[in-house]
């Protein structure tokens, strides 16, 4: 595998498990991982890469990969689904922005046993859940349907 492949894997890499906010941060980070890049090939990388700002939780701009066709269907796993947290009888599920309504979708269509409906957005569902909510049971439950949930727990 060439050096640039290599390169564009790190990154990818690491604007998965960091907040990125800016090349130069960028640069730090591959400097820190043996690999010495000029701001002019880190540039092209970017773009290559299809590397997109966005706005994170703490309201900071960030890199990550773009994500493809936005009304795309998400793989038959948890990779559209960013996390899920509950309060009572609801659930507010957080998704990668336009895969709310189709993740919504595909579980009203599963009949996950213990969810009474779903309200979506663009990137956030409203779970209402049947009483009394086994928190446990609904996540095997929608684990079924999305394998990896319970990574995503806040």
């Amino acid at each position: 595998m060439g050096m640039k492949t290599d390169r564009h894997k790190l990154i990818l890499k690491l604007v998965a498990a960091k907040r990125v906010h800016n090349q130069e941060e960028l640069q730090k980070l591959l400097e820190e991982c043996g690999v010495s890049v000029t701001q002019a090939t880190l540039s092209r990388d970017v773009n290559e890469l299809d590397l997109v700002k966005y706005r994170a939780e703490d309201g900071s701009l960030c890199y990550r990969k773009k994500q493809s066709d936005s009304g795309s269907t998400p793989s038959n796993t948890a990779d559209g689904i960013v996390s899920i947290e509950f309060s009572g009888n609801l659930a507010v599920v957080k998704t990668h922005p336009g895969f709310a309504s189709v993740i919504a979708s595909v579980l009203d269509r599963s009949a996950v046993d213990g969810i009474a409906g779903t309200i979506a957005g663009d990137d956030a569902i409203l779970l209402v859940l049947r009483m009394p909510v086994d928190q446990d049971a609904l996540l095997d439950n929608i684990d079924n349907v999305f394998p990896g949930i319970h990574g995503k727990i806040l």
